[in-house]
């Protein structure tokens, strides 16, 4: 019992390993836009431009494929 309880954990990180790899935290985002967390979290709760996904009351994450096809140059600054 007490290693299929273990195994049950190990799995559950190993699905939330899956989940963290295909999706960005706010901070992140805020960081490729180059702005403050809180200015992110505003423009993610408030944005239709790509999927977020709502964890938990107080919590998201933003999918990183929709993420990356709408971010302007792919994430590139030009420098002018």
């Amino acid at each position: 019992m007490l290693r299929d309880k273990v195994a049950m954990r190990k799995k559950g990180s190993a699905n939330m390993d899956n989940f963290s790899s295909r999706v960005y935290t706010v901070e992140q985002v805020a960081q490729m836009l180059n702005m403050k967390p809180r200015t992110a979290y505003e423009f993610c709760k408030n944005t239709d431009q790509f999927q977020v996904h709502h964890v938990g009351p107080r919590s998201i994450r933003i999918n990183k494929e929709s993420f990356d096809k709408w971010m302007p140059y792919n994430g590139v600054v030009a420098d002018i």
